[in-house]
C-alpha cells in the first residue's frame, strides 16, 4: 500500500505502511503500542534517522531540528492556515497533545480520542535556503473511526507546505483500520526562510488515535 505524500511542489515522496498491529493502539509506559499484536516503535530506530549527528553545513545553517517539542502554541481560528478543516467546535484538553520525554528521543504525542482538531505553532529554530534538505519524521498507531474518515497532518515553515500526509481511514477493510505506519522521509525545500519564521503543525482524524511527531530537521542535502 502506498501513501501520497506532497509538498509545496506536488509529490515528494511514498510511505510503505510496514508496521502492523491489533485494536486501537495507544502507548504503554516504555512507548510500545498497547493494542495486541501491535509493533512499537522504538527511540532507536527513530534516533537512527535523526538529523542531530549532522556535522556539516546545509545551505549554510548547521544541520538540526527546527522544532522544539516545548515551545508548541495553540493556535487561534483567526490565524490557522486550515482553518476549513476546523470543526465546529474544538475539543482538545490537557491530555490531547503534550510532550512525551521519557524514551531517549523527545516526541510530541497526539491523541485524537482526546483532540478532536490541532493547530499548532512556534518559532524556526534554524534558517533554511533553497535546495535545503529537510527530514520529516512521524507515527502513528492504528487508525481507526466509527465510519469512513481521513487522517491528515500537515506541516508548514514561513507559510510554505513541506509535508502534507493525508491518509483515508480504513485502509484495510476486512480488518476495519488502517495500520500503523513509521513516516521518515526527505524533502527539498524551494523557498527561504528565516530562523524564527512560524512553524505550523496541522493534525486532525476522525476516532481514537495516537500519532507521535518526532522531528522536522535540516540534514546534508
Amino acid at each position: 500500500m502506498r501513501l501520497v505524500l506532497r509538498s509545496a511542489s506536488g509529490v515528494c515522496g511514498a510511505a510503505i505502511v510496514v508496521l502492523t498491529s491489533g485494536a486501537c493502539a495507544g502507548l504503554g509506559e516504555d512507548g510500545a503500542a498497547s493494542g495486541d499484536g501491535s509493533e512499537s516503535v522504538s527511540d532507536s530506530s527513530m534516533s537512527a534517522g535523526s538529523a542531530s549527528a549532522g556535522t556539516a553545513e546545509s545551505g549554510g545553517e548547521s544541520p538540526g531540528s527546527l522544532i522544539d517539542h516545548a515551545a508548541w502554541v495553540t493556535l487561534a481560528a483567526e490565524d490557522d492556515p486550515v482553518s476549513e478543516h476546523r470543526p465546529a467546535e474544538i475539543d482538545c484538553g490537557v491530555g490531547g497533545w503534550y510532550l512525551e520525554d521519557t524514551g531517549a528521543v523527545p516526541k510530541l504525542e497526539v491523541d485524537t480520542n482526546q483532540c478532536n482538531y490541532l493547530a499548532l505553532s512556534q518559532p524556526s529554530l534554524r534558517a533554511i535556503t533553497a535546495g535545503d534538505t529537510l527530514q520529516v519524521s512521524f507515527y502513528h498507531f492504528d487508525l481507526v473511526a466509527p465510519e469512513p474518515a481521513e487522517g491528515h497532518l500537515q506541516l508548514r515553515v514561513d507559510g510554505n507546505v513541506v509535508w502534507d500526509y493525508l491518509i483515508p481511514i480504513p485502509t484495510d477493510e476486512e480488518n476495519n483500520k488502517t495500520p500503523a505506519a513509521f513516516i521518515d522521509e526527505t524533502v527539498v525545500v524551494e523557498f527561504d526562510a528565516p530562523a524564527g519564521a512560524e512553524v505550523y503543525l496541522h493534525l486532525h482524524n476522525h476516532g481514537q488515535n495516537t500519532w507521535n511527531v518526532v522531528d522536522l530537521a535540516l540534514v546534508e542535502g
